[in-house]
């Protein structure tokens, strides 16, 4: 997680960004440098993020701020509004899927096979993500092989995720379990003005983003162009901006 202010808002508005697996997306190198030291806490729940988001909140002195999260870390963006909503002023999450047990959801449908065969080796357990680990180690130590990437993107993902490897799996195997599991939280308790954005070639098809805007209070759908990694600079950018300048929620 980082906690940036947007250009030109006030000193009062803040984004809180948490990541995607196996670690952050556009996160600063100063901040990053310290995510792989993170304690890990086994049977975690997605909704158990709101207690860091909150410690680190009051560690930084913000008291309200907005939230985005990013492929996995979606969901635990929006348990985030649903708990802290004191605090958390509007929210977004990006390429980021719908609960696996959502009512009324084909979660499969229209799913790629790489999405689907992810989201099946959380339901095999630990073993099954613990070699999968190892194929991911290797991938990032072959600099990010089959994605389609500037230099810098690849050199800042290359850098971040390889940061994410420094106390091995735990974060990784850690996350897909919570992923899917119940989430401990109702996504519509979520009060907070969201967006939900999708990407037009991304592997999560676009049900998802139909099914979380439906059950949530005051929530817009959101197209871009792209796979899950992009590229999307300038609406990713529009989309902080926005997430940035939001009032108090009742």
């Amino acid at each position: 997680m980082y906690v940036e202010r947007p250009l030109g808002s006030s000193t009062s508005d803040h984004v809180a960004s948490l990541s995607c697996q196996p670690s952050c997306l556009a996160t600063p190198d100063e901040v990053a440098s310290r995510y792989g030291l993170s304690t890990r806490q086994r049977g975690r729940r997605v909704v158990d993020a709101a207690v860091d988001v909150r410690a680190i909140a009051e560690a930084v002195g913000v008291d309200v701020f907005g939230i985005v999260g990013v492929s996995g870390g979606a969901a635990a963006a929006l348990g985030c509004a649903a708990l802290l909503r004191g605090q958390v002023t509007r929210c977004a999450t990006v390429v980021g899927a719908a609960p696996i047990n959502a009512e009324g959801l084909d979660f499969a449908a229209g799913m790629s096979d790489e999405s689907r065969r992810d989201w099946t080796l959380g339901l095999q357990g630990v073993d099954a993500l613990e070699e999968e680990w190892l194929h991911i180690v290797e991938w990032i130590v072959g600099g990010l092989p089959g994605l389609e990437l500037r230099d810098p993107e690849r050199a800042m993902l290359v850098a971040a995720f390889g940061e994410a490897t420094r106390q091995g799996s735990g974060g990784f195997v850690d996350d897909s379990l919570a992923l899917v599991r119940d989430w401990g939280f109702a996504v519509d308790a979520v009060r907070a003005p969201t967006r939900v954005m999708m990407a037009r070639a991304d592997g999560i098809p676009g049900a998802h983003g139909d099914w979380l805007v439906r059950r949530l209070a005051n929530a817009e759908l959101l197209w871009v162009d792209g796979g899950h990694f992009g590229p999307r600079d300038e609406p990713e950018m529009d989309l902080m901006t926005w997430v940035g300048h939001g009032g108090p929620n009742p």
